[in-house]
């Protein structure tokens, strides 16, 4: 992934946790809180992203040297977008 596409995701990945939980990420996402993420973003957009991918985005967008460099989809993306938007 570009160093100004990891960014857009950061930010957008960070801000629909924000959206999720009603505080910053900090720390990465444990097991149930991206089970909760998952359900969340599904109930409102109907759309999906696996709950161990968002454990594995958490881990990459807080840079924390666990696991491999993450290449997020453009559904991902756009997922994350509809989720932040409130769009279906």
């Amino acid at each position: 992934m570009k160093e100004m596409d990891a960014l857009a995701f950061s930010s957008l990945f960070k801000e629909a946790c924000l959206k999720c939980f009603g505080y910053p990420l900090q720390t990465p996402l444990t097991e149930t809180e991206s089970k909760l993420f998952y359900t969340e973003v599904l109930d409102q957009t109907g759309l999906i992203i696996g709950w161990k991918s968002i454990k594995n985005y958490s881990f990459f967008v807080l840079d924390k040297g666990v696991g491999k460099a993450e290449n997020p989809s453009i559904a991902t993306l756009d997922t994350l977008a509809r989720y932040i938007a409130a769009a279906p």
